[in-house]
């Protein structure tokens, strides 16, 4: 059982017509997943300059990595109150060089590789949830492509909700992801024994 979020869907995606043997099922939580029109992103463009892009790393990982966590974090979250677990977190540990280097890298590959995707098998369960208030991505943008790439998806809208819902809505993606177990336990799991 697989569940992932936002770009991070885009790997069980990818894994799914490759090796149909490791997945039982699927719950995407607010999936960025259908490739999306050309934005400059252009602090991102410029921190991978070659020559000034470790400059521009380093100004960003040493001068302002509070204000870009916390403005990511209140643009994710939002509409929604930002969880103080979430506020709490290191901002140094999290807007580093690497992680820098590592979101340029997917979002640079991104695109051509959910353009590559073709259909996915019916027969793997597929719930998705979406955020109906998402300001980093257009859930009807990516809902379409998922209907049209999966024709046996669920969808699940939550009203008044932005871009984590597992967050904000726990309770819901919890009993979600039950309801995928449940439906796609083989009677050989439900012969093993609870792990002490």
């Amino acid at each position: 059982m697989l569940v992932a979020h936002s770009i991070g869907c885009a790997a069980p995606l990818l894994l799914a017509p490759r090796r149909p043997d490791l997945i039982r099922a699927m719950l995407l939580i607010a999936p960025c997943c259908r490739p999306v029109p050309f934005k400059p992103l252009l602090l991102l463009r410029m921190a991978m300059t070659p020559l000034i892009g470790s400059a521009i790393r380093r100004q960003m990982t040493t001068r302002w990595p509070e204000m870009i966590f916390h403005s990511a974090v209140r643009t994710s979250a939002g509409p929604n109150p930002v969880p103080e677990y979430l506020a709490a977190l290191p901002a140094r540990h999290i807007v580093s060089s690497p992680s820098i280097e590592t979101m340029a890298a997917e979002l640079s590959a991104f695109n051509a590789d959910m353009a590559a995707l073709g259909h996915i098998s019916s027969e793997l369960p597929i719930t998705v949830v979406f955020g109906d208030r998402d300001r980093v991505i257009d859930h009807r943008w990516h809902s379409e492509w998922i209907r049209r790439n999966h024709d046996q998806a669920l969808f699940k809208t939550l009203r008044g909700v932005g871009h984590l819902p597992h967050h904000v809505c726990a309770e819901v993606c919890v009993e979600l992801l039950e309801r995928l177990v449940e439906a796609n336990m083989s009677p050989m799991d439900n012969r093993r024994s609870p792990v002490a």
